[in-house]
């Protein structure tokens, strides 16, 4: 779970072959972790797994869908986080209502006017919906700053990053 979580912080801040290479190298981290305390690497897990037919195990199985559903739910949960609600929502939908029927030049983009005003009100909700977050986030941040904790600051950085992502 540890490494799904850090892969996850990378998730809108790092290219995707970057995204790869750190796959890689938590994998080498946890095989030579395994290797440490079991006196066993991934590689052999692979094979006992497929020696043993481990995938069909039904405690195996039982255990994978317990991982699967709480990477799941803390996906949900994150997505939730940057949701605004449906109160606002509403409200974003009825302004957006009242700019009219959405106005096309001949070559199918909007008129500059229109899309001035949908943007005008893309940005007032964005705005007002991160601006919160966004300062809860620095403050956090700062805090690592000061007592000098470099690898918290890092994490929050990409924690407020993804954050920002999801809500915008």
């Amino acid at each position: 779970m540890d490494m799904f979580r850090k892969l996850q912080q990378l998730k809108f801040t790092t290219a995707p072959a970057q995204q790869q290479e750190i796959a890689q190298i938590e994998m080498s981290k946890t095989s030579d972790a395994i290797l440490l305390e079991f006196g066993f690497d991934l590689s052999h897990l692979v094979r006992a797994t497929q020696h043993f037919n481990l995938l069909e195990n039904e405690e195996l199985k039982s255990f994978q869908k317990i991982v699967i559903a709480q990477k799941e739910s803390e996906e949900k949960q994150a997505f939730e986080k940057a949701t605004p609600p449906q109160e606002t929502i509403k409200v974003m939908l009825a302004e957006g209502d009242a700019l009219g029927k959405p106005e096309y030049k001949q070559d199918g983009t909007m008129t500059f006017d229109y899309f001035l005003e949908t943007s005008k009100l893309i940005i007032k909700y964005t705005y007002n919906f991160t601006k919160e977050g966004l300062a809860k986030h620095s403050v956090e941040r700062r805090a690592a700053v000061k007592d000098k904790d470099i690898e918290r600051c890092q994490k929050l950085i990409l924690e407020t990053a993804n954050w920002e992502q999801l809500a915008t």
